[in-house]
């Protein structure tokens, strides 16, 4: 029996409804796909977040931190000498003061590197200049007399405070690069713990953070076998602080291995009151060295 042809006109119907749902179905999920957010390729160049320091200061966060900088002849119109042994001024530019000056300025910036040391005390002292600072009569005193009080220079720049930073700045413009001037850094030490932490030199109770930016080791022959490793012997024996006083050494553009014997033999003998951080070649490395050793005292590595 042959199906009747005017009842075949409602099964197209539902087919083509079928067929128009499917394909609705079908774009919509196409429509949906589209939209969604592409996710961001992994790049091997993407650049890895700074880590947390885990290495957390040693000493309490109020201790105040002394800049001690060098400024003696070779620190600045001297770095260079001629076959006679005298300055071959402007040969190097910036001198090595002005760039232990930069390092300073740059690191006791909050909007730079120094939001850590906001709660510190800071102080400021330079040594070597006696052009600028020394005893007025050094000038008309010849041979040891002259070299003694030359061994003397040692200038206060700003004493230890809170929210001294523009003054430090201030400061720190004033210190000039000279062409004569010995190294008394042995002296110098003894005068910030006596004269800018107010101590009793025979009864050391004090907590403090000296920070040493120099070029070569010290070499005022008035100092004696003392030297810096002995005067560091005696004061250390006169301190009773708890949480003792200590010296960063950083060297900047020392000359000869030599020249470094005597920091790095003090730093081995006195490893809780010294320690010699090596040689910086560059205003960069300098900086860097600088930053650690300010932001975690007695955690940053020697080398």
């Amino acid at each position: 029996m042959s199906s009747n042809p005017n009842n075949q006109p409602w099964i197209i119907t539902i087919v083509l409804a079928l067929i128009s749902a499917i394909t609705a179905i079908t774009v919509a999920r196409i429509n949906n796909s589209s939209n969604q957010p592409t996710p961001t390729p992994t790049s091997s160049n993407q650049p890895t977040p700074t880590p947390t320091p885990t290495n957390q200061p040693t000493v309490s966060p109020n201790v105040p931190i002394i800049y001690l900088i060098d400024n003696s002849g070779s620190m600045g119109k001297c770095s260079i000498l001629d076959n006679q042994g005298k300055c071959v001024k402007d040969a190097e530019k910036p001198y090595k003061v002005d760039n232990a000056k930069s390092a300073v300025l740059q690191k006791i910036d909050p909007q730079l590197s120094g939001a850590d040391l906001i709660d510190r005390k800071i102080g400021l002292v330079e040594f070597g200049n006696w052009q600028d600072y020394g005893d007025p009569n050094i000038k008309n005193l010849q041979g040891e007399a002259k070299s003694i009080l030359q061994c003397r220079a040692v200038e206060t720049r700003v004493e230890p405070e809170l929210n001294n930073r523009d003054k430090i700045k201030q400061e720190l413009e004033k210190i000039k690069p000279n062409d004569d001037g010995v190294t008394p850094i042995a002296y110098a030490i003894n005068y910030v713990l006596k004269n800018v932490l107010d101590v009793d030199i025979d009864n050391i109770n004090v907590s403090a953070q000296i920070v040493l930016i120099t070029d070569g080791e010290p070499n005022c022959d008035n100092e004696g076998q003392m030297g810096l490793c002995g005067t560091i012997s005696v004061l250390k024996a006169s301190t009773v602080a708890l949480e003792p006083w200590f010296v960063d050494i950083i060297g900047h553009k020392i000359k000869t291995k030599k020249e470094e014997n005597e920091f790095e033999q003090c730093a081995k003998k006195h490893p809780k009151f010294v320690t010699y951080h090596g040689n910086m070649t560059t205003r960069d490395e300098l900086f860097n060295k600088l930053d650690c050793v300010s932001s975690y005292p007695g955690q940053c590595k020697p080398f």
